[in-house]
């Protein structure tokens, strides 16, 4: 959990691996009636780069909505484009969407306090199968390649940056979805 005090509000992300998914669709349904009418988006996690890719997104969209700026008419669409660096939501679906073949899934959702968060993060393990396991969040070697393709960073990006490896990755992805507030 992270709080966003200027917000007034807490992120969750939850990992889980060994999911099955017949229908992404139902999927969401199901979760979103288990837990309210909260802010809530399920995505495939081979395509989350990490924590700060998940908040500096979700901070992205906050933002977007503050000032009018927003592409959609929910915050969690907003956070999808930004998590897909798309300005389309069926081309973000496309991309960083959870499919039937999905297996490792990231929930992210806004809670209006800590308290509310956890209880929300239980219902949501009682809700889905498959294990919790948070470390699907962050880029290993597994995602990498995919990661590489999917947000179409080039070997010359990777290179111009001062970092290396998966956090040169990370940032560049983040420095992607960013520039979607850029280029509104």
């Amino acid at each position: 959990m992270i709080e966003l005090p200027e917000y007034k509000l807490v992120l969750s992300l939850s990992g889980f691996r060994e999911v099955i998914v017949e229908s992404p669709k139902q999927l969401l349904l199901t979760l979103r009636k288990a837990l309210g009418s909260i802010p809530l988006q399920i995505l495939d996690a081979t395509f989350i780069a990490g924590t700060n890719h998940a908040l500096f997104a979700t901070l992205n969209a906050l933002n977007a909505f503050k000032h009018g700026n927003n592409l959609s008419s929910h915050i969690e669409v907003e956070v999808l484009l930004y998590l897909s660096a798309q300005r389309q939501i069926s081309k973000a679906i496309e991309l960083i969407g959870v499919k039937t073949h999905t297996h490792r899934i990231v929930v992210i959702f806004l809670a209006s306090n800590r308290e509310e968060a956890q209880q929300q993060e239980y219902i949501l393990q009682q809700s889905l199968s498959g294990q919790r396991d948070d470390s699907i969040i962050n880029i290993d070697e597994d995602k990498y390649s995919h990661l590489i393709q999917a947000f179409n960073i080039s070997p010359l990006q990777m290179q111009a940056t001062t970092k290396h490896g998966l956090e040169a990755l990370e940032a560049l992805i983040i420095e992607k979805s960013a520039m979607l507030a850029v280029s509104k």
